[in-house]
């Protein structure tokens, strides 16, 4: 029983392999340099990193900093998922192996931590107006992706389901948020361990 299952481990692992292999060349002969859809998601990297250097406050720059880091590893976890489960993919891709690179790393984060920094900075509700920004995003922002050819939905995954994508991060990173401001203030600034 126990070297069926390592059998069948090690034909997931090949497959895995085998896919990875052939998403690499489809990348290399596809993806890279000569198409205008690269350089869009070039662009959907590198301009809100921009964006974020030339507008975060500088005075709250941990904070929204923090906040942005969460959203891009929970956003990056939820789209493989998505990814992985063939819900979705990203024809073109800055890195091969990381399918939302450009979304997960800076277009999504950047966007939210600017609705985080304008909700603290306008005492809004953070929850209503990340929701609204997640819709327009999933349901306007989403579909043109899609017509340009940025995103590939498949089987009856609808925009919808990149709206929980959007949403459940933008919720837990905000808790993850909350709980880390609460521990500073229950145990006050402490000096730095370096």
């Amino acid at each position: 029983m126990f070297d069926s299952r390592l059998d069948q481990l090690d034909k997931a692992v090949k497959l895995r392999k085998e896919s990875a292999d052939i998403l690499l060349d489809y990348w290399s002969r596809y993806s890279i340099f000569t198409t205008f859809e690269f350089w869009c998601i070039v662009a959907l990297f590198f301009v809100p990193l921009i964006v974020i250097i030339l507008k975060i406050d500088k005075s709250k720059i941990f904070l929204i900093g923090f906040y942005g880091y969460s959203v891009h590893m929970l956003s990056f976890y939820f789209n493989l998922f998505g990814v992985n489960r063939g819900l979705w993919s990203y024809p073109f891709q800055l890195i091969p192996t990381m399918p939302s690179f450009a979304f997960d790393s800076s277009f999504v984060p950047v966007t939210f931590m600017l609705v985080y920094q304008w909700t603290l900075h306008h005492k809004k509700n953070y929850y209503i107006t990340a929701l609204i920004v997640a819709v327009l995003l999933a349901f306007i922002i989403d579909p043109i992706f899609v017509k340009m050819g940025l995103i590939r939905l498949y089987g009856h995954t609808n925009y919808a389901y990149r709206l929980v994508i959007y949403v459940i991060p933008l919720l837990m990173a905000k808790l993850i948020t909350n709980v880390f401001l609460w521990l500073q203030k229950k145990f006050g600034d402490s000096p730095p361990l370096l």
